[in-house]
């Protein structure tokens, strides 16, 4: 799935530290919440679950999260705190969903902050349709398009995603209900030195019955 698997290995111990990081995870699990029908008879799948922190705030109101990612560091991080907190109703594994299917099925498959850092989105909008139950949700957070200034200090396949694009690859997918929202800003210092804004949207979007 994600091609920097020891970019993420090497910040997993710190991956939590950061504040604005964890703030802003607060407010996409109340997004999610208050957009989508969740409820504790749902299976969900993360995509690029990363230390757990998304999971763990969106566990009150579903049944079953397994959440995935291909740093196993992360996943590491992750299981700890299944662990400590002696969940029964989250796992996690290490896998690339582009090269290995997880087992079982979901209601809901979501991702927040993965989607540009997996190179062939038509694949996994593939692997997601065949994942889900008839009429089962799709939702993920990620960057508006933008020049390249967001990841300054590293290449990643996407430099965010135009909404129009991926309305038509979701639709090609089998995709239908697909609507995008403006949710977040993420604050970034520049090499410049100046401030800069960057839109996030929350995209959901539902497998059409065949």
């Amino acid at each position: 799935m994600i091609k920097y698997e020891n970019q993420f290995d090497q910040a997993a111990a710190q991956w939590d530290q950061k504040t604005e990081r964890m703030e802003r995870t607060k407010i996409f699990a109340a997004e999610l919440k208050s957009t989508l029908s969740l409820n504790k008879s749902m299976r969900a799948l993360e995509i690029g679950c990363g230390t757990g922190s998304l999971a763990l705030a969106l566990e009150d109101s579903l049944g079953f999260i397994l959440g995935i990612d291909s740093s196993q560091e992360m996943v590491k991080m992750f299981l700890r705190k299944i662990i400590q907190l002696g969940l029964n109703d989250i796992d996690t594994v290490s896998l690339d969903i582009c090269r290995h299917r997880p087992e079982g099925n979901f209601e809901l498959v979501y991702s927040a902050l993965a989607m540009h850092h997996i190179e062939n989105i038509d694949l996994i909008f593939s692997r997601i349709h065949n994942l889900l139950y008839p009429e089962g949700k799709l939702a993920f957070i990620d960057l508006y398009e933008e020049d390249g200034s967001f990841h300054r200090d590293s290449i990643v396949p996407h430099n965010g995603f135009s909404p129009e694009v991926l309305e038509a690859k979701l639709s090609n997918s089998g995709f239908t209900n697909i609507k995008f929202r403006e949710i977040y800003k993420i604050e970034k210092e520049l090499l410049d030195g100046k401030i800069r804004s960057f839109p996030v949207f929350l995209c959901t979007s539902q497998k059409a019955l065949s």
